[in-house]
């Protein structure tokens, strides 16, 4: 009767980000691996990269030869997640007199930058006037795209103060 041969992967689940790669290493086998799946070929390392966010499956098993029987198919599930970003907005808070402007500058982003609240359009810096006393925000995202989801939303608050009048007694 013929010998059995069991074969694993490692590693059997992992989470990573769009555009990584993964080592899998194939153990047990005794007449060498097939790969499929996301993988293929032969040979007991097999490393894939994973281009697009979504779940993957690379197999692995040792074809029957001499006097053992074809192996297990043993399984690994890759999960591509979206890369994040993370935006931040200088200066974040700020106290300035009516009739100031105040420069913008947004960080972090991969995918340009959308602008809101006092601010509108993209760019990377936004020079914007503030003639009216109160409180304005200031926000700004970088937009889903190319393996990344989408940014947070930084928030910059500036405070308008009217002008200090000064009365002079004569």
């Amino acid at each position: 009767s013929n010998s059995s041969q069991t074969v694993a992967i490692a590693p059997a689940s992992q989470t990573v980000g769009v555009g990584a790669s993964v080592t899998f290493t194939a153990s047990g086998g005794v007449n060498g691996y097939n790969w499929g799946g996301s993988a293929s070929g032969s040979g007991n390392l097999k490393t894939v990269t994973f281009p697009a966010a979504g779940s993957y499956t690379v197999s692995v098993y040792s074809p029957a030869g001499g006097s053992y029987n074809q192996s297990n198919t043993a399984t690994a599930t890759i999960t591509v997640a979206n890369n994040s970003q993370t935006v931040a907005l200088t200066p974040n808070t700020q106290t300035i007199t009516v009739g100031d402007t105040v420069n913008f500058s947004a960080t972090g982003g991969v995918n340009g930058y959308v602008w809101g609240g006092a601010a509108s359009g993209g760019g990377t810096t936004k020079t914007v006037s503030f003639n009216t006393p109160g409180s304005y925000s200031v926000t700004a995202y970088s937009p889903a795209g190319g393996g990344y989801s989408q940014s947070n939303t930084a928030a910059s608050v500036i405070t308008v103060n009217a002008i200090a009048t000064t009365f002079a007694v004569a």
